[in-house]
């Protein structure tokens, strides 16, 4: 089963050299990840494949773990019962998300890291113009499941 995991911690780089570790040792096969770091904090996103049993004991074991403030993860679905969309966009200049944002009501943006971006929409939105012009194969639908940890205002 395929997972989207985005976490945000202390910008300390011991604290991503952790995360390294229990992946590692916790052998989800990882098929892409991106780290991006602020003066506040690092956001790391990683999209995995690994059945649910592993994915709730990393979800347990990650939000207690020493520099991690906020675990989320998101399950693979069918489009029709998905409730968010990671969207790979071509256009670097956020050209796609504004028109997201802008002309998709019901549509907010959860995070990106640069080049994908991750929306949250509510009933039909994702069947909008905006969000079908983005080619079929630069959009992996995802449901919610869970969250924790609280982010301190930056």
């Amino acid at each position: 089963m395929q997972w989207l995991m985005f976490l945000e911690m202390d910008p300390d780089p011991i604290a991503l050299c952790r995360l390294m570790d229990v992946f590692r040792r916790k052998g989800p096969r990882v098929a892409s990840m991106t780290a991006t770091s602020g003066s506040v904090k690092t956001s790391f996103v990683a999209l995995v494949e690994c059945n649910e049993p592993l994915m709730e004991h990393m979800f347990h074991f990650l939000r207690r773990s020493a520099g991690i403030r906020k675990v989320s993860y998101y399950r693979n679905q069918e489009v029709e019962s998905a409730t968010h969309l990671l969207l790979t966009l071509a256009d670097s200049s956020g050209e796609s998300v504004g028109r997201i944002l802008q002309g998709v009501p019901g549509a907010r943006l959860v995070f990106s890291n640069g080049k994908s971006y991750l929306f949250e929409f509510l009933g039909k939105a994702k069947e909008h113009e905006a969000v079908q012009v983005i080619p079929q194969e630069n959009r992996l639908p995802f449901t919610h499941i869970k969250t924790s940890g609280i982010t301190p205002a930056s």
